[in-house]
């Protein structure tokens, strides 16, 4: 249903899409892509979470019946791909690497984002970075109640 704008009908109205609407979509990209190619002639990499959540207990059931609470807010699994869409959509590197734990005990990430075909200036940046916070830290075996 059109009028249906969940993450998943969505989803599944793109896999349907007509090739002159894939164009439209396609140009798009592009002007994004041009966006970002022009901001990076100044930044080196762009630092955003790896997640909208630290880690959380696994959910075992089908896709689109998982659902997350936030802050007491209800939220769709698709959701937790917001921030690497970002790169997603345009191509971009991004490097993952934890950067430390939730008051919960939890791991957190960070993403490095960087220039089209630049990837070893994520990896590089994250490689210095890791150096500076202290390297890899083992997360602990137990964690407290996860109330996320």
């Amino acid at each position: 249903k059109k009028e249906d704008m969940s993450s998943l009908a969505k989803k599944v109205r793109g896999t349907f899409i007509l090739a002159k609407d894939h164009v439209i979509e396609q140009t798009k990209r592009n002007r994004f892509q041009m966006i970002w190619e022009d901001y990076f002639k100044d930044i080196d990499v762009i630092l955003m979470p790896t997640c909208i959540t630290p880690a959380f207990k696994h959910d075992h059931r089908k896709f689109k019946d998982r659902a997350l609470f936030i802050n007491g807010q209800k939220r769709e699994y698709w959701d937790l791909i917001i921030w690497a869409g970002i790169a997603i959509t345009c191509h971009l590197p991004v490097t993952n690497m934890p950067i430390g734990f939730s008051k919960l005990g939890l791991p957190i990430g960070m993403q490095i984002m960087g220039p089209y075909l630049e990837d070893y200036t994520t990896i590089e940046f994250a490689h210095l970075l890791s150096r500076k916070i202290g390297g890899y830290k083992k997360p602990p075996l137990t964690y407290k109640k996860n109330k996320i």
